[in-house]
């Protein structure tokens, strides 16, 4: 082979491994992880030592879940340029979400080091004490951050979030109407099919309003003590259809299924923006609104009725517990486990229904109304950090709530309870995705409670 052939030879394997780079990056944005682990692939061993391409290749394998693979080539990578940007960003965020902060707090000061005090840069140290649960850390430098950039609506969010769960809730509330100029919430003020004007806190005395929802189910079921406080003419509340039966209509409220035509009116507010028109503080948080307040099933007193749901949304943190976990700490012959799982989840009890230790309430349950009446039959709901856990807390249902070490700023007290439901108790993760010292409390606070009867 001659020169002109070599060199050739040596730019289109190149040309066919820049190519093969570039695609991987592709896939990655798209979150297209397996496939974009395969491509870098095509790139090794030649760029093993390259720390953008391992930056990338990190991402991917953790995207993944091949955690001890990123983590291996994280280590690689910093060891052969301790100061690169895109890695230190990059491991950082992976320790964070792998709950190894301290690890996570290395590179993240390693990045300011190196690349100064950049607003992204602090913005995710705040993320990092926020993950950490200290909020007052978080705060300090999200507060840098919006002196940097009084405009960054991110940074406002997470402000929002951290006086909400130190209790400063004038603060916090007020901060949290800057999700309108977030992307996912901008619709919720703008959208066409609205009426009026934004309610600011005007008196409603001869007026209508519309009350929008927003979120998830648990932050609706949540924020709808706040309807009755509304002094208007009337109230149009607009609800996702699951919930609808649950909230009766009356003379003043009309309740409207998300997707169909919104009513006229001359205000309109999302759910979650009433408690700062209401001035709502801590000191006086209103008690639910207990839709189901006159319904008072009998029960069976020869053995505890317990309610099991194990598994949630899996955004932004997988805040779910193995059943086959929990099971085993609630099993007494005086105690009969019911099933409110509705999911796909709900196979993993497949080979415990068999054996006759747990009752599946599933086919029986359309809706949260239909939820509803089934706990009520309970006397007691064991739930992770997921809507029906509020449904119980609503109906004022004894409910114990299994809450992951990085919890929603509502759960994230102090102690074992929560402003917003006094007949929740909370059983919390103290170390990161560690569940068996909270199962251990669970299982002798069960024992305790057996003999009462509730």
């Amino acid at each position: 082979m001659n020169t002109v052939q070599s060199e050739n030879n040596t730019a289109h394997a190149y040309r066919r491994q820049q190519s093969s780079f570039n695609q991987a990056i592709a896939a990655l944005k798209k979150k297209q992880f397996s496939r974009a682990i395969s491509l870098f692939r095509q790139g090794l061993p030649a760029e093993a030592n390259n720390p953008n391409f391992i930056a990338s290749y990190g991402s991917a394998l953790a995207g993944f879940g091949l955690h001890e693979q990123a983590e291996y080539w994280y280590q690689r990578g910093r060891a052969i340029a301790p100061d690169h940007h895109a890695l230190l960003i990059n491991s950082g965020n992976f320790y964070r979400k792998q709950g190894l902060f301290e690890e996570a707090q290395d590179c993240y000061q390693k990045l300011l080091q190196y690349h100064g005090k950049h607003k992204e840069h602090l913005m995710l140290m705040g993320m990092l004490w926020r993950d950490w649960q200290r909020p007052r850390q978080a705060i300090q430098y999200f507060n840098q951050v919006r002196k940097l950039d009084d405009k960054h609506q991110n940074v406002q969010w997470e402000l929002a979030r951290m006086h909400l769960e130190l209790g400063d809730y004038q603060n916090g509330f007020s901060l949290f109407d800057h999700r309108f100029f977030m992307p996912g919430f901008r619709k919720a003020v703008t959208d066409a099919s609205l009426n009026g004007h934004l309610w600011q806190g005007e008196p409603l005395d001869h007026k209508v309003l519309l009350v929008t929802h927003e979120q998830g189910f648990g932050d609706i079921l949540q924020f709808s003590r706040f309807i009755p406080l509304i002094k208007a003419k009337h109230i149009y509340w607009e609800l996702p259809a699951p919930l609808v039966r649950l909230f009766p209509s009356s003379e003043r409220l009309t309740i409207i299924q998300s997707g169909k035509s919104l009513a006229t009116s001359d205000y309109h507010i999302p759910l979650m923006s009433l408690p700062r028109r209401l001035g709502i503080t801590l000191d006086n948080l209103p008690t639910p609104w207990n839709p189901l307040a006159d319904y008072h099933p009998q029960k069976q007193r020869n053995k505890i009725k317990v309610g099991l749901i194990w598994s949630g949304k899996p955004t932004p943190t997988d805040r779910s517990i193995n059943i086959a976990k929990l099971l085993p700490h609630l099993s007494h012959p005086d105690a009969s486990l019911f099933s409110f799982q509705v999911d796909k989840k709900k196979e993993a009890i497949e080979p415990f229904l068999q054996d006759g230790l747990i009752t599946d309430l599933s086919s029986n349950i359309n809706d949260f109304y239909d939820t509803a009446r089934h706990m009520q039959r309970m006397d007691l709901i064991i739930s992770v950090d997921t809507g029906p856990a509020h449904l119980a807390g609503i109906l004022g249902i004894p409910a114990w709530i299994l809450v992951h070490y990085t919890s929603d700023w509502r759960w994230r007290t102090t102690g074992d309870r929560s402003p917003w439901y006094p007949n929740i108790h909370l059983f919390k993760q103290r170390q990161w995705n560690d569940w068996n010292p909270v199962l251990k409390q669970l299982r002798k606070a069960f024992l305790h409670l057996l003999p009462t009867k509730i």
